[in-house]
């Protein structure tokens, strides 16, 4: 209690960064509402993989604010399954902000989503891009938010077209978005390029990207001959 208290007066009136300090060790030592400020200070850290420890440690001992952080971490990357999850918990916990994030997502699930994924996508969030291509009625509208995701730096949306070029025999852009993916990160899309090069008879460009994808984990890629 002690070292939550000397956190809280650090946070509130000298330094943060000193509070977070105090409230990891607090933490580590069992206070379940300093690991919660500990999450928090993940998030804002940017830090998402470690925010999410935190709160599930805490949301799974029965911490409200730890179900609600959960919650909205996953909201706010449009993870609306998971998002549910934590804020019906949170709620049960009488969190009254669960309760109406909960709401608002169970009863207007995807209209709600979709305000929520175009406010972010023209914000240049990329997963809400991506987001709003898979729920896109038609190809056009599919896409052009494949499109922006992909601009945006997003290797699965690039993925994507190239697998949509592709099926439509339009082989130079599949070529293209699946090179773009391929310099994302994508081991799947530098072996499709290198395959798509290997058809048309690019044996040095080919080799490149199967040794690209060899490197990203495709194991088949390792193999190629």
């Amino acid at each position: 209690d002690s070292c939550f208290n000397a956190a809280s007066i650090s946070y509130h009136f000298f330094s943060k960064e000193t509070a977070y300090k105090l409230f990891k060790y607090a933490c580590s030592e069992g206070d379940v509402e300093s690991c919660n400020f500990t999450g928090k200070y993940y998030f804002e850290s940017n830090q998402y993989e470690a925010s999410i420890t935190e709160f599930t440690k805490t949301c799974s001992k029965g911490s409200s604010i730890g179900c609600l952080s959960l919650g909205y971490l996953y909201y706010s990357k449009l993870n609306l399954v998971n998002a549910e999850k934590y804020f019906e918990k949170g709620c049960f916990l009488q969190n009254a902000e669960s309760c109406d994030f909960y709401l608002k997502i169970t009863h207007e699930n995807k209209s709600f989503a979709a305000k929520t994924a175009n406010q972010l996508c023209d914000s240049s969030q990329s997963n809400a891009c991506y987001y709003l291509a898979l729920n896109s009625a038609n190809n056009t509208q599919k896409i052009f938010y494949f499109k922006k995701a992909c601009d945006l730096g997003h290797a699965l949306s690039c993925k994507e077209l190239s697998a949509i070029y592709f099926d439509t025999e339009n082989i130079n852009d599949s070529l293209e978005y699946a090179l773009r993916a391929c310099d994302l990160g994508d081991g799947k899309s530098c072996f499709n390029s290198g395959s798509i090069y290997e058809s048309k008879g690019k044996k040095s460009e080919a080799d490149s990207k199967f040794r690209s994808a060899c490197n990203l984990g495709i194991v088949q890629a390792c193999t190629h001959k």
